[in-house]
C-alpha cells in the first residue's frame, strides 16, 4: 500500500527531516565536545574517562528518572 502526499505535505516531511537532521549533527557536534571534556578532566584528576563517563550517566539517568515521578505525581 502506498501513501500518496501532496506538496504541502511533502513540503512538510521535507522540513521535518531537513530539522531532524540538523538537531541529530548539533547532538553529534555536543557529544564530541562533552568526550573531549571529559577526557580532559579525568586527566587531569587523574582518573579514568569511563569513571567520570558512568557517573555522568548515573546523574543523568536519577534526573531524569525523579523528572518522570514528579510529572505522574503532579
Amino acid at each position: 500500500m502506498t501513501t500518496q502526499f501532496d506538496s504541502e505535505q511533502k513540503a512538510k516531511l521535507t522540513q521535518i527531516i531537513n530539522e531532524g537532521m540538523g538537531v541529530m549533527s548539533e547532538v553529534e557536534a555536543l557529544n564530541e565536545g562533552l568526550n573531549d571534556t571529559v577526557k580532559s578532566i579525568a586527566e587531569e584528576l587523574q582518573i579514568k574517562p569511563s569513571v567520570l563517563k558512568k557517573s555522568h550517566t548515573y546523574c543523568s539517568q536519577s534526573k531524569l528518572h525523579c523528572r518522570k515521578r514528579r510529572s505522574t505525581t503532579t
